[in-house]
């Protein structure tokens, strides 16, 4: 699994655990519906770090925290 795949996964994942949906999400992070779908799916390579630290404030998870997380993710 790339570490694309994995990052968009481990967006999905802790999306739902803080219980948003994903339209409520890229509501409250002002970022298109199809923008966050293609993010967790994997398709968007090259999120813009505005985007990706906004979603993070709304899953409640530091940077440093994700990308922690990410290493030891396995999808």
């Amino acid at each position: 699994m790339t570490i694309n795949k994995n990052f968009g996964l481990k967006l999905r994942e802790l999306r739902k655990e803080a219980k948003l949906s994903l339209p409520l999400l890229a509501k409250r992070a002002k970022i298109a519906k199809g923008n966050l779908s293609r993010i967790e799916n994997g398709k968007n390579l090259n999120p813009e770090v505005n985007t990706l630290l906004k979603l993070l404030h709304f899953l409640d998870c530091s940077p440093a925290d994700f990308f922690e997380m990410l290493t030891d993710f396995k999808g």
